[in-house]
């Protein structure tokens, strides 16, 4: 059986929750967490895993030319939602790291 993720009470709920990169899960909230966080209506109706939402950036990552664009990308996805950030950086982390800590220049 797999672990279950632990359950992370906030007092934040709809727009808030959307704007706060720690807990923004994007188009990744269940329908249940969309209801009990009031976010019913603020996201699109389908529901994508983190898998998906990871191949998504990854493809939007990967379309990107220069060093500098992508770690722009990075930046702006850690901005925004920091579990997908974190999950992207986990899956492609060789690749990656050379990009978020090797300074470049414009």
């Amino acid at each position: 059986m797999p672990a279950s993720s632990p359950t992370i009470r906030v007092a934040l709920r709809g727009d808030a929750i959307l704007t706060s990169p720690r807990f923004n899960k994007g188009m990744g909230f269940s329908l249940s967490e969309r209801e009990s966080l009031g976010l019913t209506g603020r996201l699109p109706l389908s529901v994508n895993t983190l898998d998906h939402q990871c191949q998504r950036a990854y493809d939007q990552l990967c379309a990107r030319d220069e060093p500098i664009q992508k770690n722009a990308f990075l930046q702006s996805l850690r901005d925004q939602n920091w579990v997908l950030y974190y999950a992207l950086l986990s899956r492609h982390l060789s690749e990656l790291v050379p990009i978020i800590y090797t300074p470049t220049e414009v």
